[in-house]
């Protein structure tokens, strides 16, 4: 029923298995990224085992937590400087730059079995994550143009979404059998190849939406680039996160965690100046900041935050203190899955009939029960009890709030920022992960010296991610007020539409004066097409 009810296929696809393909594509990319950060909760005992074995040295606690960190820490930083790079450069070269970007560094990955250096297999396994950046938001920038506002669109978004759970449980699954049963380098060289086959794909099935031509072409998209507020977010962001994940085992009093804190602080307002008061091209576009975008980005923010401590947890308590084995465990992940795609196809289909700030508020409520349900699970309880029960919770909080959030962000760029869209979605999921884990890691820290008791500092981790959660829900609530008067299934009323759409035409152009004229001309037919086929799709 919900097929014989789709709108029709875009024309740049001439057969449904070339939009099948494509599909396929742009979901392996979000799939993949889940389950690469993933694997390491099931395998970072034995690959912690088999690095101890051959040097001969326990890793420290600040070693392991790098193991799922620093996947998410690249990922969430580089991925806004990537979506704009594929607005700008072309949103196909970024995503076959990503494969074979990933499928190098995964390559190294599994070689360092040999080396046996810890500190470069975080670095590579970071270096894995900029591929994983340049994919996932020009991959969601490509839908983004290629499909118009309806079903369709909402239904592709829908299983972009299930990519998440999915990916998670293939992720800890498959890196759990290669460590257990095979050999744990296996993990990333079946993640290489697989990577290679699909930057092959991508060369021959996704379409040539924006990407640069002619030399001409080039040289516009550099003159349009924030080289320095690129570099300058790029390096506060990452000194954030160190500092923040490496003060629990080094200590908040160390010199070096204090001047990596401090200069990351001074690079953030400094990048908030240049972006405002100094660049000329914006890192940001200035003309896609409204209050409705600010509360989405924080919603998804504090969600997923909150679920990047969760899963942190849940692995160190079924595996630490329920005894079960890396396989078992990743079985257990397997509701992920059926609830998983069960709640993004229903998403979809009843995102017209329901206000898209409820849908994304649900989301949010989703993630915060979800946090309260592990806080009081008692580690001896059987698996289908609270267990089960709360990825029941969360598959529906990921499977809402991820395709929700990327249609509403859609909708409310410009067509030329659909990458930057992708991107600040991606970024919020990835980065956010990161950030909260490392915050929750001091939390836990901090438990445990005063109590030497590991399931009270487990708890205590989950009691903030239950604050950080409830964020998320004020702001869900924030977002409802804001958006009382939008219609079921829409962004706006179709008259607000039609007293905004010709000032829309006029605040989205390039803030340059020498634009070459053939761009000026493309990118003006493309915005008018869309504004009238967003149009006719309110007022049907």
């Amino acid at each position: 029923m919900i097929l014989l009810n789709l709108d029709e296929r875009p024309e740049v696809f001439k057969t449904s298995f070339a939009e099948f393909v494509f599909v396929v594509l742009i979901m392996m990319a979000q799939f993949l990224v889940q389950a690469t950060t993933a694997m390491a909760l099931s395998t970072l005992d034995i690959i912690s085992a088999s690095f101890e074995h051959q040097t001969g040295q326990v890793l420290t606690y600040s070693q392991q937590i790098w193991f799922p960190s620093s996947v998410a820490l690249t990922c969430g930083t580089f991925i806004l400087v990537s979506g704009r790079l594929g607005d700008l450069f072309g949103l196909k070269h970024m995503v076959m730059a990503g494969w074979i970007w990933m499928s190098i560094w995964t390559l190294i990955n599994g070689l360092l079995y040999y080396s046996a250096s810890v500190p470069f297999f975080i670095v590579c396994r970071a270096f894995s994550g900029i591929g994983f950046a340049l994919s996932v938001p020009s991959g969601m920038g490509i839908l983004g143009r290629v499909y118009p506002n309806g079903p369709r669109k909402h239904l592709v978004f829908g299983l972009l979404g299930a990519c998440g759970p999915t990916g998670a449980t293939g992720g800890v699954l498959l890196g759990a059998i290669c460590a257990k049963y095979i050999w744990w380098p296996w993990y990333f060289w079946i993640v290489s190849i697989t990577a290679l086959i699909f930057c092959i794909l991508s060369y021959y099935f996704l379409p040539d939406v924006n990407n640069c031509k002619t030399w001409e072409d080039f040289k516009f998209a550099c003159s349009q680039f924030d080289f320095l507020g690129s570099a300058v977010g790029v390096i506060a962001l990452i000194l954030l996160i160190f500092s923040l994940a490496q003060a629990p085992a080094a200590g908040w009093d160390s010199a070096y965690i204090i001047v990596c804190l401090v200069i990351s602080i001074a690079l953030i307002a400094l990048f908030f100046w240049l972006e405002v008061k100094y660049v000329a091209h914006p890192f940001i576009p200035r003309n896609i900041y409204n209050m409705k975008l600010l509360l989405v980005l924080l919603i998804m923010t504090f969600g997923w935050g909150s679920f990047g401590v969760w899963q942190y947890i849940y692995w160190r308590l079924v595996i630490h203190l329920r005894g079960y084995n890396p396989v078992l465990a990743a079985l257990g992940y397997g509701p992920f899955i059926f609830f998983g795609i069960i709640a993004a196809l229903s998403t979809s289909v009843i995102f017209k009939y329901v206000k898209p700030s409820l849908l994304i508020s649900i989301a949010a409520t989703c993630f915060m029960v979800g946090c309260i349900m592990l806080a009081v699970t008692p580690v001896h309880q059987s698996y289908f009890q609270m267990t089960m029960g709360v990825q029941f919770v969360l598959a529906w909080a990921m499977d809402i709030s991820f395709p929700a959030a990327s249609i509403l962000i859609s909708d409310f760029l410009p067509l030329e920022h659909q990458g930057m869209g992708g991107s600040l979605i991606n970024t919020s999921v990835n980065y956010s992960n990161a950030f909260f884990l490392a915050l929750s890691l001091s939390v836990e820290k901090l438990i445990f010296d005063s109590t030497q008791s590991t399931i009270q500092s487990y708890r205590a981790a989950m009691y903030f991610a239950i604050g950080v959660a409830a964020l998320g829900v004020f702001c869900s609530i924030v977002f409802i007020y804001v958006q009382r008067n939008d219609k079921v299934g829409d962004i706006m009323e179709v008259e607000e539409f039609e007293d905004e759409s010709e000032e829309k035409l006029e605040i989205n152009k390039f803030p340059t004066s020498d634009i070459l004229e053939g761009h000026k001309e493309q990118v003006e037919f493309h915005r008018r097409l869309s504004q009238s086929s967003a149009l006719a799709n309110r007022m049907m």
